[in-house]
């Protein structure tokens, strides 16, 4: 009787530990050698990689409407953050004197420079689509078996599409990176008994994060409103469907200040001049 609950425990171990571990390696393996495709470069190989020219530009010319990018800065400023570490590296070997808004940007071996620049935020591409891949868990765990699970989650991460743009440049897995988490938060505030406020908070932070990484997150933020509405509606007592209708005028408000904080703010007049040029493109 002792061998056979020591078995369980090893078969419990592997299935919630050792398993989910050597999945997250695979897909590591999976992704990470797409990474350096036409590297070492001073340029941007392809459309879909321009993600490098953002973080500077933001630097370079901070006040300067005309470089605004197409969508809103958030995901730019976070890779400035990333970048300080390759800036300071080039500062100190003497590749770098001041950031400029123009080529070479400040920096006398832009091969140099911009081949870690662009490897960066390939790599911090690489990180949010494997993210995306293992947050899919929550939404899969409870209705299919281990085996359907990882298998399910298999096919997500070698599909094309999703192989493609986990290793470039573009603003695609970002802002839906921060979608999943915000999905996350929102799952955990309608399937816990106890509705608690502080998963629907940080449900409406990621999905302003969302929408100002990529402005066609707002279709899905409204299916998170509408989701929230909808089970508001099926509520017998009408008290707590008045509750539910405020939590989501809630929900609302928070990812309304919180895209004032995080993409307008930061740089009010290029989100102005970005709205107006999208508005003239459409």
């Amino acid at each position: 009787m002792q061998r056979n609950k020591c078995t369980g425990t090893i078969k419990a171990m592997i299935s919630k530990k050792i398993v989910p571990i050597l999945f997250t390696v695979l897909l590591i393996i999976l992704y990470i050698p797409g990474v350096f495709w036409g590297l070492p470069s001073e340029i941007v190989s392809e459309k879909d990689s321009q993600i490098p020219f953002g973080p500077l530009a933001f630097v370079a010319d901070y006040s300067n409407p005309s470089l605004a990018n197409q969508y809103p800065d958030v995901h730019y400023i976070l890779l400035v953050v990333i970048y300080a570490g390759v800036f300071l590296f080039h500062k100190i070997i003497g590749n770098l004197h001041t950031i400029s808004s123009t080529w070479p940007y400040g920096f006398q071996n832009p091969a140099a420079a911009f081949s870690m620049l662009i490897l960066v935020s390939r790599l911090v591409s690489v990180s949010m689509g494997i993210a995306i891949i293992l947050c899919m868990k929550k939404f899969l765990a409870k209705n299919i078996s281990k085996t359907g699970l990882y298998f399910s989650l298999t096919l997500l991460a070698v599909s094309g599409v999703f192989t493609y743009y986990s290793r470039t440049t573009t603003l695609d897995i970002p802002f839906l990176f921060w979608w999943v988490l915000s999905l996350v938060f929102l799952w955990n505030y309608i399937f816990t008994e106890r509705k608690e406020g502080k998963y629907l908070v940080v449900s409406a932070i990621f999905s302003a994060l969302s929408l100002g990484t990529k402005d066609q997150a707002a279709g899905l933020i409204f299916g998170s409103v509408l989701v929230l509405l909808f089970i508001g509606a099926q509520e017998q007592n009408r008290n707590q469907l008045k509750v539910r209708v405020k939590q989501t005028g809630l929900f609302v408000v928070i990812v309304l200040f919180t895209y004032l904080f995080v993409a307008v703010l930061p740089q009010p007049f290029r989100w102005i001049f970005t709205q107006k040029v999208g508005h003239d493109v459409m």
